[in-house]
C-alpha cells in the first residue's frame, strides 16, 4: 500500500515531551506513523526545508524563538 504511514516532524527541545509524544503515536490506532525529532529551532527550520512531512507538531517555547517564530520564518523562505 502507498503511503502507509504518516511522516511527522515534532520540533520540541524537551525531550520527556518528545518521549510522550512518541508513546501516544505509539498507541494510537489507525495510519502508522514515522516520528522525526528535531530538538531545537534551528534544527527544526532545516528538517522543514530539507525534507517533507505530512505533519509537522512543535513546541510553543523553543528557547528564546517560538513555534510561531518558526513557522513565519520557513513561510517567509517557501
Amino acid at each position: 500500500m502507498a503511503n502507509s504511514q504518516w511522516t511527522i516532524l515534532l520540533v520540541e527541545d524537551d525531550e520527556d515531551d518528545y518521549m510522550l509524544v512518541k508513546e501516544m503515536l505509539t498507541d494510537a490506532r489507525g495510519k502508522k506513523s514515522l516520528l522525526e525529532w528535531a530538538s531545537s529551532y534551528e534544527t527544526g527550520k532545516q528538517a522543514i526545508l530539507n525534507n517533507q512531512y505530512d505533519a509537522i507538531l512543535m513546541d510553543y517555547q523553543l528557547g528564546s524563538e517560538t513555534g510561531l517564530d518558526l513557522t513565519r520564518e520557513v513561510t517567509s523562505l517557501g
